[in-house]
Order: C-alpha cells, then structure tokens, then sequence
C-alpha cells in the first residue's frame, strides 16, 4: 500500500504542478526504482474531492478563495502615487495591486521593489501582469523592469511572455539517483512539493538542492527561501487541480489533444481562475501557455 501510495503521489504532484511532460519519466523513473514498479495513474486529489471515483466525468473546480483586502493599508504617499500615475482608473488600480499583494503573499522588500516601479512612472496594470507573470515562472525580482521595459517598446504580452519562455526553457525534472526519493520522503515535514519546488529552484538559480530541502527541514517557509534568492514565487505549496481519469479522456476525445496537453490546460486554468474547457479550446486553437496567460492576465489587471 505504501509502495502505491508513494507512485501516485509522485504522478501527482507532476500532474498539479503542469509538469506532465517528457520531464515527467525523470521523477516517475525514480518513484519505480522506490517502488519497484510503475503505474501510471491520472491522480484525483484535492481537498474537495477526496471522494471522487476514476470514473467520474464532471469537471471538480476547486473554488477560487475570496481574497479579503478590507484590513489592508498602503501608505498615504503609494496612494498618492498610484492616483497621480492614472486618476480616472486610481481606485481600481489601488484594489488591484492590494489584491495581488494579499494573493501572492508579496514579502516588504518585493513589494518595495513594485512600489519603486509606479515611482518611475511605469503604468500600475503592467507592474501587476509583470509580477504575476514571474510569480508563476519563479522569476527573479530585477526582472520585473525588464519585462516592463519591454512593454514600454511597444511589445505585447503575449510576445514578451513567450520569449521569456524560449530564453529560460522548459523545466526538466531531475533524474534521482536510487534510493533518493525515498530518503527525501522520509525527512521531517518534507513533502512532495517541496522536492518539486527545490529541483526548480536549483535550475533557476543553481543554489544546491540538498541545501534547498536541509533549510526546509529546518523550518525555513519557501517565502523566505525565495525571497532571500530573489525569487518572485513565495507559495510553500503547489497549485492543485481536481482530475479524474474519465474526465481526461473525455476531454481529449472531445478535443483531439493529447493527454498531456489536457492535464497542462487543466492546471493552467485552475492558476488562472479559469474554466478549464475554455482554455481547453484556446489550447486546440493553437495558443501557448503564455498567450493564455498573457490573455488573462490582461483582463484581470488592464481597464
């Protein structure tokens, strides 16, 4: 029981953080070495969906949380600043960037950094569709002004995010050697997302991976980590997705894509607060991740 609970568990945790790709025999190469053999399972996990049987069809949406701003403050001076940079549109700009604020769990020095981007004169929307973008991407804080730069030359969103994208390079999970996962899951308050995020880290920014997880070990919350790496990203968990193995293969006979494809578009759009046969559909279109993104991420932040 063990044995099978630790594969798909593993196949999970690659499925909610949209890395179902060629990546994905990397970590489920490891798992078989832990457990002796590999199934490959579509994972059905959430909170709201423990119950949920392989065979159901409907799509599960694990609910958006209200995001409660009522108890938040900007200093008189940022106020200020962000009505000077667009008074018709202050009052929706001052909402939105005390929304993004709670939603990313933006640590004091990012949010400095942010701050210091409307001090330039730089339009309020696209700091926010800027911060989100690497938020998602586990960007670096200093690029933030790169990106916004180049919005200023005239580029789209879709345009800059994709060639983001083609400059950074997919993530690759790595190849552990025998013996590793398991020793990894049996360390204090190590968890599955902890192992993807520190693989991550390590590629963005080439701090050691044992190093990642001994501080996680310690106590340490990845706020922390990322913030002290400059890394945008503060979330100790990975996003998650309800999917059942029904509902995957309903939707690639229903679309033609592939099962791959299916469970990134099902992710992509619990990230974005989206429905996910929507994106389904912009997927089939031809869109990338980052033309979605960028899509959404206008609608949600521009006026």
């Amino acid at each position: 029981m063990y044995r099978r609970k630790l594969i798909k568990t593993v196949v999970f945790i690659l499925l909610v953080a949209g890395l179902f790709q060629a990546g994905i025999m990397a970590y489920s190469a490891a798992a078989a070495q832990a457990a002796g053999s590999y199934e490959k399972n579509i994972a059905y996990a959430s909170a709201q969906n423990e119950g949920a049987s392989d065979t159901a069809v409907q799509e599960v949406k694990i609910p958006q949380e209200e995001i409660d701003i009522s108890n938040l403050t900007l200093n008189k001076e940022v106020e200020d600043m962000i009505t000077s940079l667009d008074t018709t549109n202050a009052s929706k700009n001052i909402t939105n960037y005390k929304k993004m604020l709670v939603e990313l769990n933006v640590p004091e020095s990012f949010k400095e950094e942010i701050e210091h981007m409307y001090s330039k004169g730089y339009k309020v929307p696209d700091v926010l569709i800027a911060y989100e973008f690497l938020y998602q991407n586990y960007g670096k804080i200093y690029e933030l002004e790169v990106l916004i730069v180049q919005k200023e030359s005239g580029k789209a969103w879709d345009t800059i995010f994709n060639e983001y994208n083609k400059n950074k390079g997919e993530f690759e999970p790595r190849n552990f050697e025998d013996g590793k996962l398991e020793e990894l899951f049996r360390m204090p308050g190590i968890t599955p997302d902890d192992i993807v995020i520190a693989d991550r880290i390590e590629q963005q920014t080439g701090e050691e991976f044992d190093e990642l997880i001994a501080m996680r070990v310690k106590g340490m919350e990845w706020k922390n980590i990322n913030e002290e790496l400059e890394i945008i990203n503060t979330s100790d968990e990975l996003p998650r997705v309800a999917v059942t193995s029904a509902q995957v293969n309903k939707y690639m006979t229903e679309t033609g894509l592939s099962e791959e494809q299916v469970i990134e578009a099902l992710v992509l759009a619990q990230k974005l607060g989206k429905d996910g046969k929507a994106v389904l559909d912009k997927i089939k279109a031809g869109k990338t991740e980052q033309d979605i993104t960028a899509e959404c991420l206008e609608e949600k932040y521009q006026l």
